[in-house]
């Protein structure tokens, strides 16, 4: 049998406050490791401290994707950090050490989280020992970033499979976590920055940067991608738990998936995009938000 850690892995990813989480719940209560160093909505904070740095890929738009920064010596880390002990020389310890000063002094969000000690305390578990359950059927991990570097995670990890959790993109545009805009709005020529028209810069970048995955998805990964609607896994759970476990190659019995099914729960905040008038958005992005699949109230008709 091919141990656990030879297997390509399984990413989730997508905007912040999209519903990444429950989808990372359900895989990993049907057997998926997803990491050692886990917050309250599973993301995987070794990947945090490796990637969720501002100007990792650059300060401006997006190059081609043959000239993105390689990151190699971060997707190797990656996986030692997840599996054992990250670092294995001193060139690899130096390299740790200078990813947490960075962290401590910029943090990773426009409200500082990330400073201080915390990249220490993630490094501190990368660093320890550790022997994975013998109940994990697979591994992977759910990031909500992770998108950002799928053409690098996809060149590094060969059969890897992704899933891509979108909610509607009016109401992530008036969201409080805009913690992506922050970070790699430049990377799509979007300001990150300030109040001043918030919603529509963040419905812009919610278009480009979901755009930007789905057409990599498409071409790259074919049949292994997975695109998967917020509004359509709290509409019929059970269906999308399905979904879900076939995707990731993970069976249950009938009891277990009625189970999960029961995980998503709508939010109330569902709808909220209604609360700002349309010229708050660009027609355009309404527009692409309609054209990616997702209901828009007529009176957001461009």
């Amino acid at each position: 049998m091919t141990p656990v850690a030879d297997t390509p892995p399984l990413v989730v990813g997508g905007g912040g406050g999209s519903g990444t989480r429950v989808v990372a719940q359900i895989l990993t209560e049907a057997g998926l490791y997803i990491g050692r160093d886990l917050n309250g909505p599973l993301d995987n904070l070794w990947f945090t401290l490796l990637f969720k740095q501002r100007g990792l890929l650059g300060t401006g738009p997006l190059p081609p994707e043959a000239e993105l920064p390689a990151l190699e010596t971060e997707l190797r880390l990656l996986k030692a950090g997840l599996f054992g002990p990250a670092a294995r020389s001193g060139s690899d310890l130096a390299f740790l050490l200078g990813k947490a000063a960075a962290m401590a002094r910029t943090g990773h969000a426009p409200n500082g989280s990330g400073k201080g000690l915390w990249p220490y305390l993630r490094l501190g578990k990368g660093l320890l020992p550790f022997t994975l359950p013998d109940d994990r059927l697979g591994w992977g991990f759910k990031e909500p970033n992770a998108h950002i570097f799928l053409p690098q995670l996809a060149r590094a990890f060969p059969g890897l499979r992704y899933i891509h959790v979108m909610r509607h993109g009016l109401d992530m545009a008036l969201s409080g976590n805009q913690q992506q805009l922050y970070n790699w709005g430049p990377l799509f020529g979007i300001d990150g920055t300030g109040a001043e028209d918030a919603p529509r810069r963040s419905l812009a970048y919610w278009v480009r940067s979901n755009q930007r995955t789905l057409d990599f998805s498409a071409r790259a990964l074919p049949g292994r991608h997975l695109v998967l609607r917020f509004e359509t896994l709290v509409a019929d759970p059970r269906a999308a738990v399905d979904e879900i476990l076939a995707f990731a190659g993970l069976s249950l019995p009938p009891q277990e998936r009625d189970r999960l099914a029961g995980l998503p729960r709508e939010p109330g905040s569902m709808g909220r995009y209604r609360a700002a008038p349309p010229e708050a958005f660009a027609a355009r992005d309404i527009e692409a938000v309609r054209a990616l699949g997702f209901e828009v109230d007529p009176a957001y008709a461009a």
